[in-house]
C-alpha cells in the first residue's frame, strides 16, 4: 500500500482499478483503460488478465467538446463506426465591466446553452442506433464546458453508469482528430515502482 501511495492516492481512487505486475524489487502499477472486472492475486509476473482486457473490442461512445467545436463518435476496439463534427461560434472571455460586460455576458451564456443542445442533439443522433449496446462512455475537452454539458443534456445523465471517470486530452474535437482517439481508448497509465 505504501508503495502505491508514493505513486499518488488517484491511483487508489481509480475506477478502471489497478493492475501490479512485480518482478523481484521492482514492479509496474497500472491504471488500465477499462475496469478489471475481477480481483486476482497471481504470485507471478501474469499480465494475462490485462492483455485479454486490451484484446477485447469494446463499444465507446465518445464525446468531445470545447466552446465553439464537438465530436460525438462511437467506436468498436479502436474502429470508428460513426461520428459527428460540428461547430458554432462563442464568444470569448470579456474583460471590460460594466453593463456592456452584462449584455456580453447574456449573449454568451446563450452561445453556451445553443451548443450544449446542439451537442445534446448529437449524442442522441448517434447513440440511438447503438441503444443498450455501448460498453462505456468517454468525455474528453474542456473540464467546466463537459460539465455544463453534463448538466443540461437528459442522454448523458443516462449514461452516467457507463461513464468512465477517465477525461480524453483532445485539443480540438475535429473530424481528423477523431481518427486517433480510436488508439487513445486503450492507453493505460503505467508507473514504475522500486522498494
Amino acid at each position: 500500500m505504501q508503495r502505491l501511495l508514493r505513486v499518488g492516492d488517484h491511483v487508489l481512487k481509480s475506477d478502471t482499478g489497478i493492475v501490479g505486475l512485480w518482478a523481484g524489487a521492482s514492479g509496474l502499477v497500472i491504471l488500465p483503460p477499462f475496469p478489471m472486472l475481477e480481483n486476482q492475486l497471481v504470485e507471478q509476473w501474469d499480465p494475462g488478465n490485462l492483455l485479454k482486457l486490451l484484446d477485447k473490442e469494446y463499444m465507446v461512445g465518445v464525446v468531445l467538446l470545447r466552446l465553439g467545436r464537438f465530436s460525438v463518435a462511437v467506436y468498436q476496439g479502436e474502429n470508428l463506426r460513426t461520428s459527428k463534427t460540428d461547430a458554432r461560434y462563442v464568444k470569448g472571455r470579456h474583460h471590460a465591466g460594466g453593463t456592456s460586460q452584462k449584455r456580453f455576458e447574456r449573449i454568451r451564456e446563450g452561445q453556451m446553452r445553443l451548443i450544449f443542445e446542439k451537442t445534446c442533439r448529437a449524442v442522441h443522433n448517434q447513440f440511438a442506433p447503438f441503444a443498450g449496446k455501448l460498453d462505456y462512455l468517454l468525455l474528453g475537452g474542456e473540464r467546466f464546458t463537459l460539465n455544463g454539458l453534463l448538466k443540461c443534456c437528459p442522454e448523458l445523465e443516462a449514461m452516467r453508469p457507463i461513464t468512465l471517470a477517465r477525461r480524453l486530452n483532445v485539443r480540438d474535437p475535429k473530424r481528423d482528430t477523431l481518427d486517433g482517439v480510436g488508439t487513445m481508448l486503450r492507453e493505460s497509465r503505467v508507473w514504475t515502482i522500486d522498494s
